[in-house]
């Protein structure tokens, strides 16, 4: 595996949504005009080279080459500093921010902990059972209804108990179920994107480890909301990204995501300008009274829902453009969905493009 590369990315300003990567040992200029590397010249208050960054593989360091107006740095004015993960950078009227590229490590799964589901039981219970006399107590009528509250409250804790270990192994298996089907779905999408062009339909909404795995990321993510919509909602959009066979955003986004309804994946050689238009078109329909809607045909269980449902023209005027859809299936399973209304099946441990039963025409 090679050393993470620094991003800088265009947060606010011209052409937002830039991205440019450094390897170790590498530096980045940043200006309005050649000979600077990644250009802005939209930008008037930019100078034609305004900062620099330089990233030794641990490290980055900005610093400021006389650009007129300064840089700052975190909000501060800076002429040369180390620039932390997820540092912002200004310079002329655009915002940066700077990103190691995938920085932060999954989190564990929400409903696990640390507790060990299969500690005996029976030493539990030792531990948690109460101390009784040898020789038998006259207990008062307000003592003997005392002992009944306790008891019943050690019951209550017994079951809470055995409840929550039976959570855990359920909790703890679907995991598991989970980890092989993303293992089976990665080489499928790795080989559709070597075969043709990939995309992915990122769901933001989902969980916030979307965002940050995408500004973790080389490839350049674009909402599908647009204007001052897409900066107010950008925690919760759509964002179109083209991924490599080779890309470590495409195994991370399998490992981490699949069976989870992160996205859906989009086979097909189109100019990413062309697909974000065509995606749009149907971000929003009308219900039967015509009142508007947002669609969220990203979210591949209503995809899969949506599909057998769907005339043959809806399902050529949704994959436009387009080769397929590709999403999971309810039991991890990669569905190839086609405009001729055929779904083919693999990643499930049957032969590989078994058709699943056909929708109605």
């Amino acid at each position: 595996m090679l050393d993470p590369r620094l991003i800088l990315e265009i947060r606010l300003g011209p052409r937002r949504g830039k991205k440019a990567s450094l390897r170790a040992g590498e530096t980045l200029s940043v200006g309005r005009a050649e000979p600077a590397d990644l250009l802005v010249p939209e930008d008037t208050k930019l100078s034609p080279r305004h900062f620099e960054l330089r990233w030794d593989g641990a490290t980055a360091r900005l610093r400021d080459l006389g650009g007129t107006g300064g840089t700052l740095l975190d909000g501060v004015a800076c002429t040369e500093g180390a620039v932390g993960h997820g540092g912002w950078i200004r310079a002329g009227g655009t915002d940066f921010t700077v990103h190691v590229e995938a920085h932060t490590p999954p989190r564990d799964d929400p409903e696990e902990d640390d507790e060990d589901p299969d500690e005996d039981e029976d030493d539990r219970e030792e531990q948690a059972a109460p101390a009784f006399p040898t020789e038998p107590l006259e207990l008062s009528p307000q003592e003997e209804e005392d002992e009944i509250v306790r008891a019943a409250h050690r019951a209550e804790e017994s079951r809470f108990r055995m409840a929550r270990v039976v959570e855990q192994r359920m909790a703890r298996r679907e995991r598991v179920l989970r980890e092989q089907a993303a293992e089976r779905a990665l080489p499928i999408l790795q080989a559709a994107a070597e075969a043709s062009a990939l995309h992915v339909i990122l769901d933001a909404a989902r969980t916030p480890r979307i965002l940050e795995a995408l500004r973790e990321a080389v490839e350049e993510h674009r909402s599908l909301y647009e204007g001052t919509q897409g900066i107010a909602l950008e925690d919760v959009a759509p964002y179109l990204v083209r991924l490599h066979g080779d890309s470590r955003l495409l195994a991370q986004l399998v490992r981490e995501g699949w069976a989870r309804r992160w996205g859906i994946f989009l086979e097909g050689s189109v100019p990413q300008r062309e697909l974000r238009r065509h995606l749009r078109r149907f971000l929003m329909v009308e219900d039967e009274t015509g009142e508007p809607l947002y669609f969220r045909y990203y979210d591949p269980g209503a995809l899969r829902d949506f599909w057998p449902s769907c005339a043959r023209r809806q399902l050529v005027d949704l994959i436009g453009p387009l080769q397929a859809f590709l999403v999971e299936g309810e039991r991890g399973e990669v569905l190839r969905l086609t405009a001729s209304g055929k779904i083919e099946t693999s990643g499930d441990g049957a032969p590989p493009g078994r058709p699943a039963p056909k929708p109605p025409p």
